[in-house]
């Protein structure tokens, strides 16, 4: 949940809304929960959900709070990565650079996604 909050720039409420809908089984433990919890503090400043109680560490929930996510704090849009220097677009390395730094350094394996 905490990566679907990230990669949508969403609170945990939404977060946990579309991954419930996608797989209505989604229990996290309870110490998950308490993370979710802190990360969603962390990054949006202010909590969407609470823990629900009902099951313990196993079949705990977090509920929705009253607050709706558009009185959150709006937040700065995201830097964009890969990024060379601040301001500065990326610059990609000619065959011929790469070929003087592989010669000079030896050949780098490409980095696994």
């Amino acid at each position: 949940m905490a990566l679907c909050m990230t990669l949508l720039d969403s609170p945990l409420a939404e977060a946990w809304e579309r991954v419930c809908a996608a797989h209505a089984a989604s229990a996290p433990l309870a110490d998950n929960r308490a993370q979710l919890l802190a990360f969603e503090l962390a990054t949006w400043g202010a909590p969407t959900m609470q823990e629900g109680g009902g099951g313990g560490a196993r079949g705990g929930r977090l509920v929705p709070l009253a607050t709706k996510a558009a009185s959150l704090p709006s937040r700065a849009a995201p830097a964009l990565r890969p990024v060379s220097a601040a301001g500065e677009p990326v610059r990609y390395l000619t065959d011929e650079q790469k070929r003087a730094l592989n010669a000079k350094y030896g050949r780098i394996a490409a980095p696994n996604p």
